[in-house]
């Protein structure tokens, strides 16, 4: 049997309206299911990097910053969005350096996590930085003010079970490093 929550057809595109960041319209789609135009919030977004970074000795590099939509200061793994005509690697190096002022070491690629396919188009990509050192001063767009904060990796578990960090794609990128629950038994 064919899945009915993937019978929807675009029947027409709303005008955009810029919001600095993304571009956000409402679409119209004709369900096929139950016959019913349905109009649904469109969010296009650059593709943007997330970045798990650790120092030569072996600390957990992350960033608190204000963030507008929760009115308060998060915890989180550098990152930020990829420029035309960069590739997301050459952004997530760019971004460690701009947010943090580290450079260098050894670069993975960890995987790529869908922002938040309920209404937008884009993805994270993810990285892992082993061994990089501070080697610059930190580069701020006008919309950030960056606090840099320098961790054990024991601390992450702490964290994650405390909800002290709750930014989504930093909690991805931070499971594909670390081990921060338990496993369940059954």
């Amino acid at each position: 049997m064919e899945n009915p929550s993937n019978k929807w057809e675009l029947t027409k595109k709303g005008e955009a309206i810029d919001l600095k960041l993304f571009q956000a319209r409402f679409d119209w789609y004709l369900n096929k299911r139950t016959g019913k135009e349905e109009k649904m919030v469109f969010v296009d977004a650059d593709d943007a990097v997330c970045v798990v970074a650790l120092d030569k000795s072996g600390k957990v590099i992350l960033v608190r910053q204000f963030r507008f939509g929760v009115e308060k200061d998060t915890l989180e793994a550098p990152g930020g969005l990829v420029d035309e005509g960069e590739t997301p690697l050459e952004a997530a190096k760019r971004e460690l350096a701009e947010e943090t002022g580290f450079t260098g070491g050894k670069w993975t690629f960890l995987q790529t996590v869908q922002s938040n396919p309920v209404f937008m188009n884009n993805q994270i990509h993810q990285f892992l930085a082993v061994g990089v050192e501070k080697t610059t001063t930190l580069k701020l767009d006008s919309g950030e003010n960056i606090e840099v904060e320098l961790h054990d990796p024991e601390y992450l578990k702490k964290a994650f079970e405390e909800g002290l960090i709750r930014h989504p794609h930093t909690l991805t990128a931070l499971l594909r490093v670390f081990d921060l629950w338990e496993k369940v038994s059954f």
